[in-house]
């Protein structure tokens, strides 16, 4: 069952950044504590990782049900085309999500 779901999620390129803009949802039982995403950015095949970067929700505490946003920038690694997105909490425990997919870096 998954723990994070995706209700939104962008990506935009402006300069040597990308600015992200996401809205994600607690649908698990339990609270979860400073949850960090990360991202990790592809390269044009749609397969290998250029890098990979992390950044923290602005909630300390997502409790079942809610809702966060998250919004920052993040450097833009060469031939970077699109990315993926995984979960984890403050101690590093991976997220369970739904289904993962690639988006694009507009």
């Amino acid at each position: 069952m998954p723990e994070v779901s995706v209700i939104q999620f962008t990506a935009h390129r402006s300069d040597d950044l990308v600015l992200v803009d996401g809205k994600f949802k607690n649908v698990g039982e339990k609270p979860i504590r400073r949850m960090i995403y990360v991202i990790d950015f592809l390269a044009t095949d749609g397969k290998q990782v250029l890098t990979t970067q992390r950044a923290e929700i602005e909630d300390e505490v997502l409790e079942p049900g809610a809702e966060a946003e998250a919004h920052g920038q993040v450097r833009s690694p060469a031939g970077a085309t699109s990315l993926t997105l995984r979960f984890e909490d403050a101690g590093g425990r991976a997220l369970r999500t739904g289904t993962a997919r690639p988006y694009p870096i507009e």
